[in-house]
């Protein structure tokens, strides 16, 4: 600021009074009017952000869902994404894991893919937490109606899509069964850790599907 020699004192408000004593009023109506601009540009801004969205929601052609997902390996899964919506964990032999959202078209066609990428670390509490990426173009099951979107993590790498209205606990589901850890296996310990091999001949071989 250029030094003139002169005190210059300002209240809080718009009165400056120079050196002599002399008020001087600042220009207040031009600041006014342009906070009243902005804040209508604003108002403006949102009306618009609101109505589009209910213009996507209204959208025939397409639906929106919840993704759940459900891991039937012995690894951990932090965290998952289905076309880079996600991001929730799921543990070893878990499911339920559920974030939103994602958008799919209403009506199944041939051909329909997501792309799913994921991270893997051990299943163990005490194990090694070192993350290995995995990415895939995994194919969306046939589907009638809306639902769910249902991610399943299955041994060899292996992973299914399916649109369900309901989880794998539903009545004619068609996709894999729930996760359930063999017996024996414990999220305790570390990965050195096997399960009891008196548990596992004691086992009843379950549906596989």
């Amino acid at each position: 600021m250029l030094n003139t020699g002169r005190d210059v004192g300002c209240d809080f408000i718009n009165t400056c009074v120079t050196g002599e004593g002399t008020p001087r009023r600042k220009i207040t109506a031009l600041t006014m009017r342009a906070a009243v601009l902005s804040r209508a540009g604003l108002l403006l801004c949102l009306l618009l952000f609101v109505a589009g969205c209910k213009a996507g929601s209204d959208d025939e052609t397409t639906s929106t869902a919840s993704i759940n997902g459900y891991n039937s390996t012995d690894q951990a899964i932090r965290p998952f994404y289905v076309d880079e919506a996600g991001g929730t964990r799921i543990g070893a032999y878990a499911g339920g894991g559920s974030v939103c959202c994602v958008r799919y078209p209403r009506k199944w066609y041939p051909g329909l893919t997501a792309r799913v990428k994921w991270a893997t670390s051990s299943g163990k509490n005490a194990g090694d937490p070192t993350k290995t990426w995995h990415e895939a173009e995994v194919p969306i099951e046939r589907y009638e109606q809306p639902g769910s979107l249902n991610i399943h993590f299955l041994p060899e790498g292996k992973v299914r899509i399916l649109i369900w209205n309901g989880t794998p606990r539903s009545e004619g589901y068609p996709g894999p069964s729930y996760p359930a850890a063999p017996p024996g296996w414990s999220p305790k310990g570390g990965d050195d850790e096997r399960p009891d091999p008196a548990m596992e001949s004691a086992a009843v071989p379950g549906e596989v599907r």
